[in-house]
């Protein structure tokens, strides 16, 4: 429960202080604060990335509205094209008929039912002009709206690699941040194991040894037990070297008497 509130209270100051500039680098190296560097960075891009479908949706919303549109005017198109080429064969009709009649050019294009049709020629023409204007202009605008949506697809996609990137980036930022911190603190353990050792005080331990050892060496020679461990260990040696001659001289003694043909006897000690 603990780290949890802990890690809450840590993003919270981050937060805060990260709005007036200051954050301590040890702050900064932390791997949940490191996290939330990321987070911050992808939740922006995240938003863009909203801004643009909703984009792409209201020009995709208009385009089907303008094909629509489009559709419609053209039926127009095609009912003004029918209705003009109507009102024009029934003027020419009643202008046969007149014609055959004899009555004269002028008197054609003053009557009634000529006039009538030329009237519905002329306004069908003009409402033809301007739904073929409108249907180009339709045209336009869908091309410029499709080549913008593909514009914004484009922008979506990079936008979302972005993302992953930093998703990617994220997780191995942390992961470095994590083990540079374990290392130093690995580096730092071993440089405190090195320079822990008390040389100095081994040294001490030594100099006392041999003090000590000086110490009874002097309390011996006062007490003049020294003189005579010296008197027994010369009686010793002097004891050694009779007995040590006495072998010698017997068994080279009797090497010589043989080299020289004398037979000489050697009373062995009883």
């Amino acid at each position: 429960m603990a780290n949890p509130l802990f890690r809450l209270f840590r993003t919270i100051w981050y937060k805060v202080m990260s709005v007036f500039g200051v954050v301590d680098k040890k702050l900064r190296m932390d791997p949940g604060v490191v996290g939330q560097k990321y987070d911050r960075h992808i939740e922006t891009l995240k938003n863009d990335i909203d801004k643009y479908m909703d984009a792409i949706s209201s020009i995709m919303s208009l385009n089907e509205k303008k094909k629509l549109d489009l559709k419609k005017t053209e039926e127009k198109i095609k009912d003004l094209t029918q209705k003009k080429a109507g009102a024009f064969k029934l003027a020419q009709k009643r202008t046969e008929e007149l014609t055959k009649k004899g009555v004269s050019p002028e008197e054609i294009r003053i009557d009634a039912e000529v006039v009538k049709f030329s009237g519905y020629y002329r306004d069908f023409t003009s409402s033809l002009q301007r739904e073929i204007e409108r249907i180009e202009e339709l045209q336009v605008e869908l091309k410029q709206s499709t080549d913008d949506i593909e514009k914004y697809k484009l922008q979506l996609l990079e936008l979302k690699r972005k993302v992953d990137k930093l998703k990617e980036e994220k997780a191995q930022a942390v992961a470095d941040v994590i083990t540079t911190k374990q290392e130093v603190r690995m580096n730092k353990m071993i440089a405190g194991l090195s320079t822990n050792v008390d040389y100095q005080e081994l040294e001490d331990i030594r100099q006392d040894i041999s003090e000590y050892k000086n110490k009874a060496k002097l309390t011996r020679i006062v007490a003049g037990t020294e003189g005579k461990l010296d008197e027994a260990a010369m009686k010793e040696a002097g004891r050694t070297s009779e007995a040590e001659d006495e072998f010698f001289d017997m068994l080279l003694g009797s090497k010589k008497a043989d080299k020289k043909g004398k037979t000489t006897e050697t009373k062995l000690p009883e």
